[in-house]
């Protein structure tokens, strides 16, 4: 999964998203070796709702299969099985690790299913 911030009126709200079978997210993105090291950059694309409530950009996720297409192609099938909540703000301090990182934030909006 990952996290994206949603703006408030004094402080801003971290969001966990993931798959919703848990699995993992492949994220498409351009890798360059150079002579001061490896860059990567990770594509997005323009958020649709109710993500973008959130967020106006996402990452553009490659769906289970699409990898090798994007690879050949670079043409992408939207991925949209994704579930979000609200977390702890101590994601914020990147010295805090851990799974209760991603557990959802009590008092606050009950978990979101997206489907755009």
């Amino acid at each position: 999964g990952y996290y994206e911030w949603k703006p408030g009126k004094s402080v801003k709200s971290p969001y966990y998203f993931s798959s919703r079978s848990d699995s993992l997210l492949a994220l498409a993105g351009i890798f360059r070796d150079s002579p001061g090291g490896a860059r990567l950059v990770i594509l997005t694309t323009r958020a649709p709702a109710p993500f973008s409530d959130v967020h106006d950009r996402m990452p553009v996720i490659l769906g289970a299969g699409c990898d090798t297409v994007y690879l050949r192609e670079g043409s992408v099938t939207p991925y949209t099985d994704l579930v979000m909540h609200e977390v702890s703000p101590r994601v914020n301090d990147a010295g805090n690790e851990g799974p209760d990182l991603i557990v959802p934030a009590r008092n606050r909006q009950a978990q979101m299913t997206l489907g755009w």
